[in-house]
C-alpha cells in the first residue's frame, strides 16, 4: 500500500479548507498519541464527517478510521 495522498495540489487544498472550516465550526476536543488522532466533534457535524471520512479513504487509503457515533448525553 502506498503511503500517499492521491489528490492533485488544488483539490488538496480545497479539503484542507473544508477540515479547517469543519474543525473552527465543530470541534470540541482533540488528543495526539504517536501514531493516533482522537477528535470530538458536535453532533450535528456527523454527516459532514461520514463524507469526509468517505473522501479521504478513497484518496489517502494509508489511514485509518473510527468514526462513533455516541448518544447524547443529558446533563
Amino acid at each position: 500500500m502506498a503511503i500517499a495522498c492521491s489528490l492533485g495540489a488544488v483539490t488538496l487544498k480545497a479539503r484542507v479548507a473544508a477540515i479547517e472550516d469543519l474543525a473552527r465550526r465543530s470541534l470540541r476536543t482533540s488528543r495526539r498519541e504517536p501514531l493516533k488522532l482522537h477528535l470530538t466533534f458536535a453532533p450535528e457535524a456527523l454527516p459532514e464527517l461520514r463524507d469526509l471520512v468517505a473522501k479521504e479513504t478513497d484518496c489517502c487509503a494509508f489511514l485509518d478510521f473510527d468514526l462513533r457515533a455516541e448518544p447524547a448525553r443529558c446533563d
